[in-house]
């Protein structure tokens, strides 16, 4: 018994040198027999299950994994390089990389924090209400920055308010435990790798080797979110755990309300055009998804709520909170600045054109989301700043300071641009080799099989499945799968795509299964247990809500 758990043990913190060799020689087969006649399809077919064991185990970081596809397919005789590279920068991903510079300038302004906070100033000082108005902001700001940005602003202020609840601790923070040398080292380049290689940890890019190191102190301490979870404040109310859970699952159901929003959904947009190229196929843009996608993320934001109501908040009447804090915390924001005021404008403008598109894209078809969004990109780069007087209260106009500047991003989620790429790469070689048809063909099994129990049964497996494995990798490997499931049961495509895209987002069990999900537990509140119980019936609860939606 000690040599198997001591085997299992090596093979735990040796699992990415493990599924580099494992990924490997699962491809070295394809090499060797035919997929339906065809050479390319068993070689497509390995390359696939190579992709997959990769982003799966993180045998390399998944960025660099999505590079994959650029040599493996060429080198294969699969795909030609001329049509591989320009997957990798195409309509959905330039949508991507513009929202993305949008965000960062509501980052970079405070903006997403002068709105959040004035919004829980309004909502008041009603527990149950409060938790609802924080849901509900942390959803809408997910529907255009990162949840994990939108969960690193909220959750401070989260803690402000709960922290000024009576029967509450005065202060809670993330815990901390010293570390030798060597671990503070190998934290430091942990995060360095994580971060500053392409920007902010995105969505499924945390694991849980992660998590206790991710958070590194000039001290020589770091945040410690995983080991000793049974030493938990005792004094922390349920409120607390409430309001917690509730920022972190808002905050990843939200995005999915928007093609922006998060990685998942424009996986989906990217393999649809894919494997659909064909004209009479629909144009899945902003607005037709946001009239689809909002009610279920305002639907499903609601049953979170009960469901937090129940478990943690029936009795509230010895919670007493004071919004002083969040007064304080607003008053430091200073008035409003000339520079929230364009952003404002310009996001206003954004969405106004991408939900009026139906109408004035008749007279111009050539123009798409992204180049709206690229318009918003580029007005905020050429905006000047507005400098405000400390003592005088004058503004001054100064050009050569441009609201925002090319150095401000560096934290554009690159990784997420090259990870949409691969899976446009994987999509097109389904589709040159034939293998989508041949897959096809060998699903027609179930084309007997009720279309119900299908999604119910296919947004089962993904919702749990993206408990540990990245949302957005899951998306891109599976979402060829479905197209031709539902193909093969003379389905639409879309009645299978889109729920298994939406499943993508819901991961509340586990801290490590999004960003979110990490970010509230390394506040001294939450048990894993407090996790497993709240988010498995959430979990399940959403599944059969997109099953009949």
């Amino acid at each position: 018994m000690d040599i198997a758990l001591a085997g299992w043990a090596w093979g735990m913190r040796n699992i990415h040198e493990i599924a580099l060799i494992i990924g490997v020689v699962a491809l070295l087969p394809f090499f060797f027999f035919d997929i339906n006649g065809s050479s390319d399809q068993a070689k497509t077919a390995g390359a696939t299950v190579l992709i997959g064991v990769y982003w799966v185990f993180e045998a390399f970081p998944i960025p660099v994994t999505s590079i994959i596809p650029i040599f493996l397919f060429p080198v294969m005789g699969v795909l030609n390089s001329e049509d591989v590279t320009p997957l990798y920068f195409n309509e959905t991903i330039a949508l991507f990389f513009a929202t993305n510079i949008v965000a960062l300038a509501m980052e970079k302004h405070n903006l997403h924090r002068r709105v959040a906070l004035r919004t829980l100033l309004i909502i008041g000082d009603r527990p149950r209400t409060l938790v609802l108005g924080v849901m509900l902001i942390c959803a809408l700001m997910s529907c255009f920055m990162s949840n994990t940005a939108t969960t690193a602003v909220m959750a401070p202020l989260v803690m402000s308010i709960v922290q000024s609840a009576s029967g509450t601790p005065a202060a809670i923070k993330p815990s901390y435990r010293e570390f030798s040398d060597s671990e503070i080292e190998i934290s430091r380049s942990v995060r360095q790798e994580k971060v500053d290689d392409y920007g902010e940890v995105q969505d499924g890019y945390l694991s849980s080797n992660d998590l206790p190191y991710s958070s590194v102190s000039d001290d020589g301490c770091a945040a410690d979110e995983v080991a000793d979870v049974h030493t938990k404040k005792q004094g922390a109310s349920k409120f607390m755990i409430a309001a917690l859970l509730g920022t972190a699952y808002s905050a990843s159901v939200g995005g999915a309300a928007t093609i922006i929003g998060t990685g998942t959904n424009l996986a989906f947009v990217s393999q649809f055009e894919a494997l659909f190229p064909s004209p009479d196929a629909p144009d899945i843009s902003f607005g037709i998804w946001i009239v689809f996608a909002a009610p279920f993320v305002l639907l499903c934001l609601f049953l979170l709520w009960l469901w937090l109501c129940f478990m943690y908040m029936r009795d509230v009447s010895d919670v007493n909170i004071s919004c002083n804090e969040l007064e304080r915390l607003y008053g430091q924001l200073g008035p409003v600045k000339i520079e929230e005021g364009i952003i404002s404008g310009t996001m206003t403008l954004m969405v106004l054109l991408w939900l009026t598109r139906e109408w004035w894209g008749t007279e111009v078809p050539d123009v798409g989301d992204a180049v709206v969004a690229v318009m918003g990109a580029l007005i905020l780069f050429a905006s000047p700043t507005f400098p405000r007087d400390p003592d005088s209260g004058a503004v001054t106009i100064r050009w050569r300071e441009r609201l925002l500047n090319w150095k401000d991003c560096k934290n554009i989620s690159w990784g997420i641009c090259l990870l949409l790429g691969a899976g446009y790469v994987i999509a097109e070689a389904f589709t040159v080799t034939g293998l989508s048809s041949t897959l096809g063909n060998m699903l027609s099994v179930v084309g007997n099989v009720p279309v119900i129990i299908t999604i119910f049964i296919c947004c089962f497996f993904v919702s749990f499945i993206t408990e540990v494995v990245s949302n957005v990798a899951m998306a891109s490997l599976i979402l060829p799968v479905m197209a031709e499931l539902a193909v093969a049961s003379g389905e639409d495509p879309l009645v299978l795509m889109i729920p298994v895209t939406l499943a993508c987002s819901l991961a509340f069990m586990l801290p490590a299964a999004t960003p979110p999900n990490a970010i509230v537990f390394a506040y001294d509140v939450l048990r894993v247990s407090d996790m497993v119980r709240t988010g498995f019936v959430l979990d399940v609860g959403g599944v059969f809500l997109l099953t009949v939606w």
